[in-house]
C-alpha cells in the first residue's frame, strides 16, 4: 500500500513538473513574440524616418545643381558676345608670338653662319700664313745652304758611277747638318728679337 502511494506521488510530481515546463515555455515563447513585435513595430516607424531624410537629401543636391546650371548659363549667356574677341585676341597674340619666335631663330642661325664663315676665313689665312712661311723659311734656307756649300773638287768632274754616288751622300749630310745648324741659329736670332719680317735673315753659321 505504501509503495503504491509512492508511486502515485511520482507521477504527480512528474505531471506538476511537466506543467511547469510547459509554463515556462509559453512565458518564454511569449515574451520572444512580444520582443519581435516591438522590433518589428519599431523598424516600421523608423523606416519612414529615413525614407523622408534621404527624399530631403536628395532633393537639396538636386536643387543646389540645378542652381549651378542656371548661373552657368547664365554667365556664358553674358560672356558669349565677348568671346570670339577675347579668341581673336589670343590668336593675334599667339601669331605674333610665333613670328616672333621664326625671326629671333633666323637671326640665331644667321649669326652663327657668319661665325661659321669666319672662323673658316679666319682658319684658311692662319693656314695661308703658316704655309707662306714655311714656304719662306725653306727658301731663305735654301738661298743659304746654296750661298755656303761648296762642292767637294772630285765633284765638279764626275766620270763614273760610284763618284757620283759619293757625291750625292755629302751633298745630302752637308744639307742635313746645315739645316740642324739653320734651325738653332734661327732660332737664337726669335729670341732675341732681331729677325726682321721683311728681309732675308742673316745668319751665323758655326
Amino acid at each position: 500500500m505504501e509503495k503504491y502511494r509512492q508511486i502515485k506521488w511520482n507521477k504527480e510530481i512528474a505531471i506538476q513538473r511537466e506543467r511547469n515546463n510547459s509554463r515556462i515555455q509559453n512565458e518564454n515563447s511569449n515574451r520572444y513574440l512580444e520582443v519581435n513585435s516591438d522590433l518589428s513595430s519599431s523598424n516600421k516607424r523608423e523606416f519612414p524616418i529615413i525614407k523622408i531624410m534621404l527624399g530631403v537629401t536628395f532633393g537639396i543636391v538636386f536643387a543646389g545643381l540645378a542652381t549651378l546650371a542656371i548661373k552657368l548659363v547664365f554667365v556664358q549667356a553674358i560672356l558669349e558676345p565677348f568671346m570670339p574677341i577675347q579668341q581673336e585676341k589670343e590668336l593675334r597674340a599667339y601669331q605674333a608670338e610665333v613670328k616672333l619666335d621664326n625671326l629671333k631663330q633666323e637671326q640665331q642661325q644667321i649669326s652663327e653662319q657668319r661665325a661659321s664663315q669666319a672662323k673658316r676665313e679666319e682658319d684658311a689665312i692662319r693656314a695661308a700664313q703658316q704655309r707662306a712661311e714655311i714656304n719662306a723659311r725653306e727658301l731663305r734656307q735654301n738661298e743659304a745652304f746654296k750661298a755656303q756649300y761648296k762642292k767637294p773638287s772630285q765633284c765638279y768632274n764626275i766620270q763614273y758611277h760610284e763618284m757620283r754616288v759619293n757625291c750625292a751622300n755629302d751633298y745630302i749630310r752637308a744639307r742635313a747638318d746645315f739645316a740642324k745648324k739653320y734651325a738653332i741659329a734661327e732660332q737664337n736670332q726669335i729670341t732675341n728679337n732681331n729677325l726682321a719680317a721683311s728681309k732675308t735673315p742673316k745668319l751665323e753659321l758655326r
